[in-house]
């Protein structure tokens, strides 16, 4: 410790502690400024030092006696808003304006740097006020710019506009970019303010029964990290559908434990939610809200587990501030021209437009391992919830088609019909063989006594074989 006893005009005021390692909850390594107010009118001041430390040494320094009133003067200069502008919004590289704005200036000489671009605009030495200019800076670089003076040290720091030319739904995000590349980085049509752990491109996809085939790659989220950011014209009438396929890889149990939304819809207007099962540290649950509070969210009954595939649905109606839910819509039901009823809803939204589709990550807590796939924004369900369609290659031109597919009354065409016999024979998913037949041109094919499923078709014509699959609900 460190203690002094200060004498004014002869008269102890007392032993005060200028620092304690015990008291204090310091380390005995570090320094600590202590000033004394010597009262107007002390003839004099005389002081004794009390010490102890059981390390190598203890220390005193820039002991100063100072007459009068100890000023310590500010920086005069004071930074306003800041704005990042695109010179240009182009599929390529391109560059963007930054105008910072300040008061207090004139007062003394400063030194500005700038990270990249050409530092302009007015002089904060010289002017009282103005704005400091920076031009032809690279988008997709945070530009820092530094200002010092006799008392000011300042740094600002500014993230890159997004510069990218903005699409009009429909959207179909397939994620066909290279594995383990950051979504942001991969497509410039994706966009992130921050600097923490990205959304990252993973191999393979996810699939949903009767539902278009998944192409390209997935991504990947996990605890804390950045938000992916998908914009769009904004739609201000109407109803905005979005659409995904996701599993929870891992749900990192004792750590994901509190919940929270990772798929948004709006500037956060719809917000989708999962939170572990209570009473199942192996399953989770699917909820809706519109703020970030979970008190405030609608969750489903059902329960759901690791790898499991699911389809979601999610929309904002705008004529009504209705957001809707569906989770694991039927096949039938896929690319309906109205919409089914849905598993979840909401009321009381207070969007005035929607023109972003967001990835969350939030924390350990909120967010566990998720792999996303195939994510669509429309207009319409049906373009958020496209069928698989069956089409078997009879040449590099040309594919025989069943219809209707999936088959609903036990029967089937081959379209074109075609004008020869051919050899049929239809496969369950185990290969077990369930149908032979010689068919001939235009001729019905029953499948009455098949059980709905996916069964694959084999065609033998015109010396040719081709295969294709089927649905049969």
């Amino acid at each position: 410790y460190i203690q002094v006893e200060f004498f004014f005009d002869d008269v102890s005021q007392g032993v005060e502690s200028v620092f304690s390692g015990e008291l204090d909850g310091k380390e005995s390594g570090g320094w600590v400024e202590f000033i004394r107010q010597v009262p107007d009118g002390t003839g004099n001041v005389r002081l004794t030092i009390i010490t102890y430390n059981d390390q190598d040494f203890g220390g005193l320094d820039n002991f100063q006696v100072v007459g009068g009133v100890v000023v310590i003067e500010p920086c005069a200069l004071v930074i306003g808003s800041t704005s990042a502008q695109c010179d240009t919004i182009t599929d390529g590289v391109d560059t963007y304006s930054v105008s910072i704005a300040f008061t207090g200036g004139g007062t003394d000489v400063y030194q500005l740097t700038a990270s990249q671009g050409t530092l302009g605009g007015d002089d904060p030495g010289s002017l009282a006020e103005g704005t400091i200019l920076v031009s032809g800076i690279e988008e997709d670089s945070a530009l820092v710019v530094t200002i010092t003076g006799s008392l000011c040290d300042e740094t600002i720091s500014i993230s890159s506009p997004n510069c990218v030319p903005a699409v009009s739904i429909p959207i179909e995000e397939v994620f066909d970019y290279p594995e383990g590349e950051s979504l942001v980085s991969a497509s410039k049509q994706w966009s992130t303010t921050g600097s923490e752990d990205d959304v990252l491109i993973s191999a393979g996809n996810l699939s949903y029964a009767g539902l278009k085939a998944s192409a390209g790659n997935s991504v990947s989220l996990d605890g804390a990290g950045n938000e992916a950011v998908l914009n769009f014209e904004p739609v201000s009438a109407d109803v905005v559908f979005s659409s995904f396929i996701f599993k929870v890889a891992d749900l990192n149990t004792g750590i994901f434990n509190k919940g929270g939304y990772f798929a948004v819809l709006g500037d956060y207007n719809a917000r989708l939610y999962i939170q572990p099962d209570t009473l199942d540290a192996s399953k989770f649950e699917i909820g809706i809200g519109m703020s970030n509070k979970v008190s405030d969210v609608t969750f489903g009954p059902d329960k759901y587990g690791v790898n499991d595939e699911i389809f979601l649905v999610m929309n904002y109606d705008l004529s009504t501030d209705n957001v809707d839910v569906w989770v694991n819509p039927e096949e039938g039901d896929l690319e309906a021209g109205v919409a089914p009823p849905s598993t979840l809803n909401m009321v009381g939204g207070t969007a005035i437009e929607i023109g972003m589709f967001i990835i969350r990550q939030d924390s350990p807590s909120e967010t566990p391992f998720i792999v996303m796939d195939e994510v669509r924004v429309a207009s319409t369900w049906a373009e958020v919830t496209p069928k698989a369609t069956v089409s078997v290659e009879r040449h590099p031109q040309q594919t025989y088609t069943v219809f209707p597919n999936p088959v609903t009354d036990g029967y089937f065409t081959i379209q074109p019909a075609g004008e020869t016999t051919m050899d049929l024979e239809i496969f369950d998913l185990s290969g077990r063989k369930v149908y032979s037949h010689i068919h001939h041109p235009n001729q019905l094919v029953e499948v009455n006594n098949l059980p709905s499923g996916f069964y694959l078709l084999k065609i033998k014509g015109e010396g040719v074989v081709t295969t294709g699959k089927f649905i049969v609900e």
